[in-house]
């Protein structure tokens, strides 16, 4: 998230608040302590606002993303189903639109990413070709739920980092389908891309955002992409 002034990020938590940190050296800005946002749950809204998904203290186990491991797409304000895509075996974990908006890209529970067309799931024109074929991607990329993914520049094949709970960060380019490295050195958790692609920054379950004070992000120089 960009201000005119500094760059920051946004940390959530479904046990504490939402935490607005200076990119630079780790202070903190702001806290949002009526907030409770589970992993993956913020997203930017325009420039200057961000949108929170929040879980109940009842339901929390009950995810914030489909248990059927089906994409939907909703017509609003009425929230008809348009098309339904059955992408992945167990719960999705999180969905990531691409730097365009063209292509959406869903990771779940069972390890796999799946990467489809927006305009496959909105279209809804007699002889529209099923969703469920229309998958560019599918990729087993790990063996345990996949936490969290960022894409880059690129349509039909941009560089993505995925990493899982089966402690792994993959580097993927989707000419080839297969991972162009891997780190299985750290338990990440969250990762996302500087906008010139030259960095990247983690966290890492049960520490915290990696380096507030040093050594949280890492440069993608040597990594094959």
């Amino acid at each position: 998230m960009s201000p005119s002034s500094h760059e920051i990020v946004l940390t959530s938590s479904p046990d504490g608040p939402i935490i607005a940190y200076h990119i630079s050296n780790g202070t903190t800005i702001a806290h949002f302590s009526g907030s409770r946002s589970p992993p993956q749950g913020l997203t930017l809204a325009g420039e200057s606002l961000f949108a929170a998904s929040h879980v109940s203290s009842a339901h929390y186990q009950g995810q914030f993303t489909s248990i059927t491991g089906t994409i939907r797409a909703l017509s609003l304000p009425n929230g008809d189903i348009l098309n339904s895509f059955p992408a992945h075996r167990k719960p999705i974990s999180c969905l990531e639109l691409n730097h365009d908006g063209s292509l959406l890209i869903s990771d779940s529970d069972d390890g796999s990413i799946v990467v489809i067309p927006v305009i496959q799931l909105l279209d809804v024109s007699p002889g529209a070709e099923n969703p469920n074929e229309a998958a560019l991607h599918r990729l087993s990329a790990h063996t345990n739920s996949v936490t969290a993914i960022t894409s880059g520049m690129g349509f039909c094949n941009p560089t993505l980092i995925s990493c899982s709970l089966d402690c792994t960060c993959k580097f993927w380019n989707l000419s080839w389908n297969t991972p162009t490295d891997s780190d299985n050195s750290l338990h990440y958790f969250w990762v996302a891309l500087d906008p010139l692609e030259s960095e990247f920054y983690c966290r890492i379950r049960w520490v915290g955002l990696q380096g507030i004070n040093e050594g949280w992000k890492q440069t993608i120089e040597g990594k094959r992409l």
